[in-house]
């Protein structure tokens, strides 16, 4: 594969990383043979600049160009975004897919069903969690999970003492907790929720509400908004999400928890290493993670690696090669050491549950958890659809324009029509 358009920078270990604002969105020819017959791996990542997945990539792409030195990866610094997946639609449907292909779940969802990405099944380890059922699609498996996690409760422990209440163990108590901590006056807040509209994370943040009080979106393919469930959780939600700044961003509300204006924010076990390397020194001791408060444990899986259907031969064979070292033994281990969280494989963890006082906990939220994403083939497929509605609804709840009763019983009947329910 040759890349054109693509301005090349260097990282720390040498390795090539290219532009994707330029390259990507021009298309790149693919083929198998670089300029010295190399076999290239284009492979656009949107971890390729974000700490701490960074550190691991870097020293990944390293090892593996060293033990296989007839392929070349040609990593770009990629930008998770709409954008992104609409150029890898655009260039999957013109036969000029990256070989490596690096994706959020709600964009599988759409590749998957479109037909584009290779069996990849006999690459998954027998050791992987129960949430790598999320990457099979009509019988395949397409996908190998590279990011999973159940979700965390991180709290400022300085912020809970100074209001006199003690890490929540149910949702009433979050919200209670978050209520007195919450001092807009002075710069606190009491749950650092995402409230901008569009956000991936809005998505994520109110599906945890409501998985945790025991609801789905969808039963399958069947709409459940109107479940008592999900009304229970989109209360607890909105409440919450009342003591957090307005049209506030992930990237946002991550700075905000990290800098110690915050009591509370929930996101994956990996937050913990960015919280190691980002938050001040004297806010970081205050940061600590523990479960979130609710009955049943809310998860996902977050983000896979795939192969493009077609590629020829020895392409296809480096392909399988990246993965398969990526997801081997000692990479594990290695990303739960950089990363301060479990891998997939939960066996990564067995030499640092002594040097990590919260790798035991993580360990246990990702076996118990439950996915926040829909299951159904048919709502899976036009995800970015039925997410979008869900986006609309919780503008107008948060908001107050809406009622919560009024915007469930509007989802119910237009994601029915939708799917002849």
């Amino acid at each position: 594969m040759t890349t054109k358009g693509i301005a090349a920078r260097s990282v720390a270990i040498g390795i090539s990383v290219a532009a994707l604002t330029t390259g990507l969105l021009s298309g790149c020819s693919s083929g198998s043979g670089g300029g010295d017959g190399k076999v290239v791996l284009e492979f656009p990542n949107f971890q390729a600049s974000e700490a701490p997945f960074s550190v691991w990539w870097e020293e990944f792409v390293a090892a593996f160009e060293e033990k296989y030195p007839d392929v070349t990866v040609d990593m770009s610094d990629a930008q998770n975004s709409d954008r992104y997946q609409e150029t890898l639609l655009t260039r999957f449907a013109a036969g000029d897919p990256p070989e490596i292909v690096q994706q959020t779940t709600t964009n599988f969802f759409q590749l998957a069903g479109a037909g584009y990405l290779a069996d990849v099944g006999d690459l998954v380890p027998d050791s992987w969690g129960p949430l790598q059922s999320t990457y099979e699609w009509d019988g395949k498996t397409v996908g190998v999970m590279t990011l999973a996690s159940g979700l965390v409760l991180y709290y400022n422990e300085q912020l809970l003492n100074d209001a006199g209440v003690d890490v929540p163990t149910t949702p009433e108590e979050l919200v209670a907790a978050s209520q007195a901590i919450y001092d807009p006056q002075n710069g606190i807040y009491g749950f650092a929720g995402v409230s901008a509209p569009q956000d991936p994370k809005l998505y994520n943040e109110s599906a945890m509400f409501v998985v945790g009080s025991g609801g789905q979106w969808f039963d399958g393919d069947t709409p459940n908004f109107d479940s008592p469930e999900v009304a229970k959780g989109l209360e607890f939600y909105k409440e919450a999400l009342a003591t957090a700044p307005p049209g506030l961003q992930f990237t946002q509300r991550n700075e905000l928890f990290q800098s110690g204006k915050a009591g509370f924010m929930v996101e994956n076990a990996n937050f913990m290493g960015a919280i190691q390397q980002q938050a001040p020194a004297d806010v970081k001791p205050n940061l600590k993670p523990a479960r979130v408060p609710f009955p049943t444990e809310p998860g996902l899986a977050s983000v896979a690696l795939s192969i493009p259907d077609g590629l020829d031969d020895a392409t296809l064979q480096a392909a399988r090669d990246f993965v398969s070292l990526a997801v081997s033994p000692e990479w594990q281990k290695r990303y739960a050491e950089l990363i301060g969280a479990p891998a997939p494989d939960p066996d990564s963890t067995a030499d640092l549950l002594t040097e990590n006082p919260y790798m035991k906990l993580f360990v246990e939220l990702q076996g118990e958890a439950v996915s926040i994403l829909p299951t159904g083939p048919e709502v899976r497929k036009d995800f970015p659809i039925y997410r979008k509605e869900i986006f609309d609804s919780l503008v107008g709840i948060t908001s107050g324009a809406v009622s919560i009763p009024d915007a469930l019983a509007d989802l119910q009947a237009s994601t029915e029509a939708q799917l002849g329910s």
